[in-house]
């Protein structure tokens, strides 16, 4: 048995270092020389000595993860996309970008400690058969989770039709995205601070996890309409804030549905494996043959370069300068705490690395945590990322594995891009949960209360 465990935990190092490889390379010879707005360039400074180092040392942390006890709950779903999407590119991006010492340590503090926190204690286990699946799933049929989901997406759509009008647009255009998205920025910023500003907020935040949930529920339940309405949905945010991780929202939900259903999600890990080394093959072969990057440009620059780069430049400037000391990017503190700069993080992130160009230079995870309280933070925040993800897990009971999965992979991205004290944090993916969790305790005690009762043998004489 200990002999099958370290095969296992070795076949998972290996195709990790594979995944870390071959971004290393698509991302220099993707990125090297090209041109950034503000940044004038991606800061591309690949060295060969920190990359040795760094595989080294992530080698063993990869090892440490693999032969850790990991089941298939919810938890573990989320500490190993954390992994792929986040570490990997931390990880690489000390010999990409040339990064300091100082950070490769502490980053590697940072994710070490979020490995022994989530793989304490019992690991969990996923339904393995049809029947039992289906008993982990009747919240899906939970007309009231279904109703607050129409009943959100319709008031965001009539929202959106009030700002723009009825066209949508899908275009990825670099030049129009952030003109787009600087424009909705400064337009609802006059907003700030009335209680139309808090109610839409509380909508917009709420949308950007309710819409994926009710797309999977819709196609779980084969619901035409509601996919219809969940999909518009989606594009009418996309052409409000023109966030690509919304339209991946939409490849998310499908991609994982359809997995779940042909029963590939069972071993979560070796699917995610599977499915990001082929991401990164596509990639290479692109670059390879067509001398092209659009692919990567549209995926992986997203979802796993922009968010390691961001959290460096929060670090390298934080570093240097006073920790914002929760007066910034926490929900309520924030407006009580007297602050230490007259403008948020992100205005001066933007002007010190992008010239002042960049209207969202957002950051989570360990950049958010070091700008916050430093040292101290980097240890705190997966304590109380711990705890979130924890509680996610309770409440998720009894909406199945396949909707987990998706919940886990919003998380990780959202997560990656936005500090888990933030408003926009904990009026998306919180009070999502806090609903759900809610209508789990409702329904689970009817639930219970409607099972046959199982007898219990008599042993006595």
């Amino acid at each position: 048995m200990r002999l099958q465990i370290h095969r296992y935990a070795w076949k998972q190092v290996f195709c990790f270092l594979l995944i870390r490889i071959l971004y290393s390379y698509v991302t220099v010879n993707t990125l090297d020389g090209l041109f950034y707005p503000g940044a004038g360039s991606y800061h591309i400074a690949y060295q060969v000595r920190k990359d040795v180092v760094s595989m080294i040392v992530f080698t063993l942390v990869i090892l440490f993860y693999s032969l850790r006890p990991v089941g298939n709950d919810f938890k573990s779903v989320v500490l190993h996309l954390l992994l792929i999407l986040y570490y990997i590119p931390v990880n690489a991006g000390y010999a990409v970008n040339d990064m300091k010492d100082s950070f490769f340590v502490l980053t590697t503090v940072y994710i070490v400690f979020m490995i022994f926190l989530f793989t304490c204690g019992k690991p969990g286990q996923q339904e393995t058969d049809g029947k039992q699946r289906a008993g982990k799933e009747y919240l899906l049929r939970d007309n009231r989770v279904t109703l607050f989901g129409v009943m959100l997406c319709i008031v965001f759509i009539l929202y959106k039709i009030s700002y723009n009008g009825l066209s949508f647009t899908v275009s990825i255009d670099g030049d129009f995205v952030y003109a787009n998205r600087e424009a909705y920025n400064h337009n609802i910023s006059v907003y700030t601070g009335s209680v139309a500003g808090y109610l839409l907020t509380l909508v917009s935040d709420l949308e950007s996890l309710t819409a994926p949930v009710l797309l999977f529920i819709s196609l779980r339940r084969r619901k035409i309409f509601l996919s219809f309405l969940a999909l518009v949905t989606i594009l009418a945010e996309f052409s409000l804030n023109s966030m690509k991780s919304t339209l991946f929202g939409i490849l998310l939900v499908v991609a994982l549905y359809d997995s779940y259903i042909r029963g590939w999600l069972k071993d979560y890990r070796k699917f995610f494996n599977l499915i990001f080394t082929g991401i990164m093959a596509v990639c290479v072969a692109e670059r390879f043959f067509v001398r092209a990057g659009k692919i990567y440009i549209l995926i992986v620059r997203r979802i796993m370069y922009a968010p390691a780069w961001l959290g460096w430049l929060y670090y390298d400037y934080f570093s240097q300068h006073p920790k914002v000391l929760l007066t910034d990017c926490v929900i309520g503190l924030q407006k009580i705490l007297p602050h230490v700069y007259d403008s948020s993080p992100l205005e001066r992130i933007s002007v010190t690395y992008y010239d002042g160009t960049m209207a969202s230079p957002n950051t989570g995870l360990f950049g958010a945590a070091y700008m916050q309280l430093g040292m101290a933070g980097i240890i705190l925040q997966p304590v109380l990322i711990y705890f979130i993800v924890k509680w996610s897990e309770k409440a998720l009971d009894g909406y199945g594995m396949g909707l987990k999965i998706v919940i886990a992979g919003n998380l990780v991205i959202k997560m990656q891009n936005v500090p888990v004290l933030r408003t926009d944090f904990v009026l998306s993916y919180v009070a999502v949960i806090f609903l759900l969790d809610w209508l789990h305790r409702i329904k689970a005690g009817r639930y219970m209360r409607s099972q046959p009762a199982v007898p219990v043998p008599f042993h006595g004489k």
